[in-house]
Protein backbone atom coordinates (compact mmCIF):
# COMPACT_ATOMS: atom_id res chain seq x y z
CA UNK A 1 0.00 0.00 0.00
CA UNK A 2 2.82 2.39 0.88
CA UNK A 3 4.45 1.60 -2.44
CA UNK A 4 1.30 2.55 -4.36
CA UNK A 5 0.99 5.85 -2.49
CA UNK A 6 4.68 6.57 -3.09
CA UNK A 7 4.33 5.88 -6.82
CA UNK A 8 1.25 8.10 -7.05
CA UNK A 9 3.01 10.89 -5.18
CA UNK A 10 6.05 10.68 -7.45
CA UNK A 11 3.80 10.66 -10.54
CA UNK A 12 1.79 13.67 -9.37
CA UNK A 13 4.67 15.85 -8.25
CA UNK A 14 7.12 15.02 -11.02
CA UNK A 15 4.98 16.56 -13.76
CA UNK A 16 5.96 19.99 -14.99
CA UNK A 17 3.32 22.63 -15.42
CA UNK A 18 3.21 24.42 -18.77
CA UNK A 19 3.27 28.16 -18.36
CA UNK A 20 1.31 29.43 -21.31
CA UNK A 21 1.62 33.11 -22.07
CA UNK A 22 -0.80 34.65 -24.51
CA UNK A 23 0.71 35.81 -27.75
CA UNK A 24 0.81 39.57 -28.12
CA UNK A 25 -2.11 40.93 -30.12
CA UNK A 26 -1.51 43.92 -32.30
CA UNK A 27 -4.55 46.14 -32.39
CA UNK A 28 -5.49 47.78 -35.66
CA UNK A 29 -7.11 51.08 -34.70
CA UNK A 30 -8.34 51.56 -38.29
CA UNK A 31 -10.30 48.29 -38.14
CA UNK A 32 -13.89 48.06 -37.00
CA UNK A 33 -14.13 44.33 -36.28
CA UNK A 34 -17.45 42.69 -37.15
CA UNK A 35 -18.82 41.02 -33.98
CA UNK A 36 -22.30 40.06 -35.19
CA UNK A 37 -23.99 39.66 -38.53
CA UNK A 38 -27.32 38.21 -39.60
CA UNK A 39 -29.26 37.86 -42.82
CA UNK A 40 -32.78 37.30 -44.11
CA UNK A 41 -33.77 36.29 -47.63
CA UNK A 42 -36.99 37.58 -49.12
CA UNK A 43 -39.08 35.46 -51.55
CA UNK A 44 -37.78 37.57 -54.46
CA UNK A 45 -34.20 36.49 -53.71
CA UNK A 46 -33.02 39.75 -52.15
CA UNK A 47 -31.00 39.21 -48.98
CA UNK A 48 -30.64 41.83 -46.27
CA UNK A 49 -29.51 41.99 -42.66
CA UNK A 50 -27.85 43.82 -39.78
CA UNK A 51 -24.30 43.94 -38.49
CA UNK A 52 -22.43 45.26 -35.45
CA UNK A 53 -18.78 46.25 -35.21
CA UNK A 54 -16.41 47.24 -32.42
CA UNK A 55 -13.15 49.14 -32.62
CA UNK A 56 -10.64 47.35 -30.35
CA UNK A 57 -8.74 50.58 -29.61
CA UNK A 58 -11.66 52.82 -28.70
CA UNK A 59 -14.32 50.17 -27.80
CA UNK A 60 -16.74 52.15 -29.96
CA UNK A 61 -19.55 50.04 -31.40
CA UNK A 62 -21.42 50.73 -34.62
CA UNK A 63 -24.58 49.05 -35.92
CA UNK A 64 -25.67 49.03 -39.52
CA UNK A 65 -27.68 47.33 -42.23
CA UNK A 66 -26.74 45.73 -45.55
CA UNK A 67 -28.68 44.53 -48.60
CA UNK A 68 -27.83 42.51 -51.68
CA UNK A 69 -30.10 44.90 -53.60
CA UNK A 70 -27.28 47.46 -53.31
CA UNK A 71 -24.56 44.97 -54.25
CA UNK A 72 -23.46 44.44 -50.65
CA UNK A 73 -22.56 41.08 -49.15
CA UNK A 74 -23.07 39.77 -45.63
CA UNK A 75 -20.23 40.98 -43.36
CA UNK A 76 -18.11 38.12 -41.99
CA UNK A 77 -17.63 37.97 -38.20
CA UNK A 78 -14.01 38.67 -37.23
CA UNK A 79 -13.15 40.70 -40.33
CA UNK A 80 -12.73 44.45 -40.65
CA UNK A 81 -15.51 46.61 -41.99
Amino acid sequence: MKRIILLLAIGLFSCEKDNLTPSPVTEDCDCDRVVSSNSFTLPGGITFGNWSTVNDCTNQTVNGEWSSAYGETKPVIGTCK
